[in-house]
């Protein structure tokens, strides 16, 4: 076995790796249906990508059609259907098609991961869904960047509901291509998603963007609905547009997807006076400027109208938040390691602590680069990929997430795959991101025990109130008794 082979074969056994390239997995609307994306082949000044979420109940049917076939399923196969649950593609496929419709002139794209999205229905199995964004964020950046071409100078949107929401602020920091816009859509933040570990963090990752309201930095609007939460209360993160909805009805599901729902009707209802939502974006014409802190849909009878809660925020309060990096020195010297010539696969001890937050490097392709892939792990789990020679490097996104792991001592491992016999790719300047009191995800044991507690406590509150209902129908009796 070859030494390429031997790196391709370590690479498919990671979890959460891909048999298939990043670029499969978008799909362009062409006013009918989803068309394949060829490298270089976006052009249109301004692009609009959206990333779906956890598909819970998808798995079965999407494993049926992946057997039978030697191309990735997407999520807007139309064979992936369940009875019970229709398509995935429901979702977020309405509300491709109202940005088709306000922005003619726009690329509107999907990113899929229904391979990795899609579980059975137990909401525990969300973890797993939780655990492949981090790799797919990267993807999605190495599939736009190709897709874009590096002359490519126009405006930039990602959209994320969910766990998407997650892979769009992965994909915001990795991407080289410039980004105008980031919209979330109920990223699931708030402590009780903790429990079953589908927590996405983005209180990690939003502050490493350029997060403004100039046409030089990043506009973010953030959309709550159910499991969300308002992350311009958070440090670095202030001038991002937070707006509460408020879901008509419905269970858990609707009222965790309205925020695509309020979306598209939004656009469909037209800017108003003054503009709101959607309406905010610089590629509608929208002066992000001139918008508030703070919105909330107050009016039941109108759920479209947004009232401004807190107005626009001073431009300078957010500041860089200063976490300091400390060098990860490597047990052969210094903190750089390449990968290629003469190996394909370098293995590293990393050790971290409470507080270790990510892996930090800077990326570099050389050599016969175009179309090597550099792909690193941890522990065995993917967490980083890019494509040469330039492919999903962007620096904010050059990082290896710590915070899910336990305090001790973890390997990564680094494959180069493709490309000239002469590739290499060099990670240097490694460095380890510390922060004090990280809010972690409970891990699958914390959980279980968790709800075995609660089990227990829930057990003995029942035995009490009957219990109780006992000894009242107990009194009621012996008082009859007494009275006759």
């Amino acid at each position: 076995m070859d030494a390429d082979a031997n790196a391709a074969t370590i690479v498919a056994g990671f979890e959460d790796a891909s048999a298939y390239p990043p670029l499969e997995r978008l799909g362009r609307w062409d006013g009918t249906t989803y068309v394949d994306v060829a490298a270089g082949s976006v052009d249109t000044d301004q692009v609009v990508v959206i990333s779906h979420g956890w598909e819970p109940g998808y798995e079965q049917r999407y494993d049926e059609l992946q057997a039978a076939s030697s191309s990735l399923v997407t999520v807007w196969d139309p064979a992936l259907v369940v009875p019970e649950l229709g398509s995935p593609i429901q979702t977020v496929g309405p509300l491709v098609e109202a940005v088709a419709g306000a922005q003619p002139d726009a690329t509107v794209i999907v990113f899929s991961w229904i391979d990795q999205s899609a579980t059975p229905s137990d909401l525990f199995d969300a973890r797993r869904g939780e655990d492949a964004t981090e790799i797919n964020g990267h993807r999605l950046a190495v599939a736009l960047d190709q897709a874009l071409g590096g002359a490519w100078d126009g405006e930039l949107h990602l959209i994320g509901h969910s766990f998407g929401s997650n892979i769009a602020s992965t994909a915001a920091l990795s991407i080289s291509a410039p980004l105008r816009q980031l919209t979330l859509m109920d990223s699931p933040d708030d402590e009780l998603v903790r429990l079953g570990g589908a927590a996405n963090d983005l209180r990690y990752k939003l502050p490493r963007l350029d997060i403004g309201r100039t046409p030089d930095s990043t506009f973010v609007d953030n959309y709550v609905s159910e499991v969300g939460i308002r992350y311009g209360d958070l440090p670095g993160l202030e001038l991002v547009v937070d707006t509460q909805l408020r879901p008509p009805g419905g269970g858990f599901g609707a009222r965790h997807q309205y925020p695509l729902v309020w979306y598209r009707e939004a656009l469909a209802a037209g800017p108003g006076t003054p503009p709101t939502g959607p309406w905010w974006s610089p590629l509608l014409g929208g002066d992000p400027a001139s918008v508030g802190a703070d919105y909330a849909a107050d009016d039941a009878a109108d759920p479209l109208l947004l009232t401004e809660v807190d107005g626009t925020p001073s431009t300078d309060v957010a500041a860089d938040l200063l976490w300091p990096a400390v060098p990860l020195e490597l047990a052969t010297g210094g903190s750089a390691l390449t990968v290629g010539a003469p190996a394909d696969v370098v293995t590293v001890d990393v050790p971290t602590t409470e507080d270790s937050l990510l892996l930090e490097f800077d990326v570099a392709f050389d050599g016969a680069a175009q179309g090597a892939t550099l792909d690193v792990a941890v522990d065995g789990r993917l967490r980083y990929t890019a494509v040469g020679p330039d492919a999903g490097t962007g620096d904010p996104g050059s990082m290896a997430l710590l915070w899910d792991l336990e305090p001790g001592e973890h390997t990564l491992t680094a494959a180069l795959t493709g490309g000239g016999d002469d590739a290499t790719a060099t990670l240097s300047g490694l460095r380890i991101v510390e922060v004090d009191g990280i809010t972690r995800n409970l891990d699958e044991q914390q959980t279980t025990e968790l709800v075995e507690v609660l089990v227990v406590v829930a057990g003995v509150v029942v035995l009490a109130v009957l219990a109780g209902l006992v000894l009242v129908v107990w009194r009621l009796v012996t008082r009859r008794r007494h009275a006759a």
